[in-house]
């Protein structure tokens, strides 16, 4: 029993020990979490818009402010395309209000970029590079060709398309590259959903 009880005790310090240093490493870390969320909305100047994982509601919290606030008296808001007329943003941007980031990507203007790599803009209206910030810019299927398929000479038809909604109806054919009819509703590439924030009062 001499041995056995002190054992006992020295696991119990280490089982104590153990948790302590993980509460410690969380709030060590909760910690950090919210100083550098202070700082962003310390530093970053108005207009400035960031990416987050947070909800409306959690990202209000981190910055000690409410969903119910008034627009114009909040720093940071949700950029769903809400009047914020008196705050230092539409002072600033002069607009009444925020741009509407809602299901969007975010693509960085040309400012002066002509390398071959600049954004096309609008090719269908000129100038194809007036773009400003807030301008949308709708989704466009770029330049592309498609091969048919033809029927083959010498069995008493015609040579005209066998293609019928992108797809060849005759196999035996001279050229044989069917499209693929999509199932998708729109052309994307790979990407990851965030909440956009836009700060609008310092």
């Amino acid at each position: 029993m001499k041995i056995i009880i002190p054992a006992a005790v020295m696991v119990v310090g280490i089982l104590i020990a153990v948790t302590l240093s993980w509460l410690i490493a969380d709030l060590t870390a909760c910690r950090v979490a919210n100083q550098t969320v202070s700082q962003m909305v310390v530093f970053a100047p108005v207009g400035t818009v960031v990416a987050s994982f947070l909800s409306p509601e959690q990202f209000a919290g981190l910055t000690g402010e409410q969903l119910t606030d008034d627009p114009a008296d909040r720093t940071w808001i949700l950029a769903d395309g809400r009047e914020a007329a008196g705050s230092d943003y539409a002072k600033a941007a002069n607009r009444k209000a925020v741009p509407d980031l809602r299901g969007m990507f975010i693509r960085g203007l040309n400012a002066g970029r002509a390398d071959g790599k600049q954004d096309p803009g609008n090719v269908l209206k000129a100038p194809a590079y007036d773009r400003y910030p807030g301008h949308y810019q709708a989704d466009i299927v770029g330049r592309h060709g498609h091969d048919y398929a033809w029927y083959p000479e010498g069995e008493g038809m015609s040579r005209l398309p066998s293609t019928w909604y992108g797809k060849a109806t005759e196999p035996k054919t001279d050229v044989f590259n069917p499209i693929i009819e999509s199932r998708g509703v729109e052309t994307r590439p790979r990407n990851v959903a965030v909440y956009y924030y836009i700060k609008i009062n310092d």
